[in-house]
């Protein structure tokens, strides 16, 4: 079993779920100050931060700290959360039909172009 460190795991999960350090603090209640020492790889989070951390995120405490293990909680729980989210909603329903017949690099020309749409939100939102 790997093991990296929880900075690493929280910047990937900073960058997987498009979140920022504000986002983290948002959700978790923790201090803006611990959180940016977690991130930055100054601190450790102790195991009750980890566990609210991994709470707020759906991803599994193993994986917050580094270990190699599924990311995620509850895969199929997450699943049945998003393939909701697409059924309730007729545009996440269309692009997904269509995104069945796109080819690999049109979908990732998709998911970039949806995660840029994202930044731009949030950077209005933020203004």
């Amino acid at each position: 079993m790997g093991k990296s460190n929880s900075s690493q795991r929280l910047k990937a999960l900073m960058q997987i779920q498009n979140i920022n350090q504000s986002d983290i603090v948002e959700k978790t209640g923790l201090p803006k100050s611990a959180v940016s020492m977690y991130v930055n790889g100054k601190r450790l989070p102790p195991q009750d931060k980890l566990t609210i951390i991994a709470d707020a995120f759906n991803v599994d405490e193993v994986w917050l700290m580094g270990y190699d293990v599924p990311m995620l909680k509850d895969k199929a729980e997450q699943i049945t959360d998003y393939m909701v989210d697409i059924l309730d909603d007729e545009n996440l329903l269309s692009v997904s039909h269509d995104m069945k017949l796109m080819d690999d690099e049109s979908k990732k020309r998709l998911a970039s172009y949806a995660k840029f749409l994202l930044n731009e939100q949030k950077e209005q939102e933020d203004n």
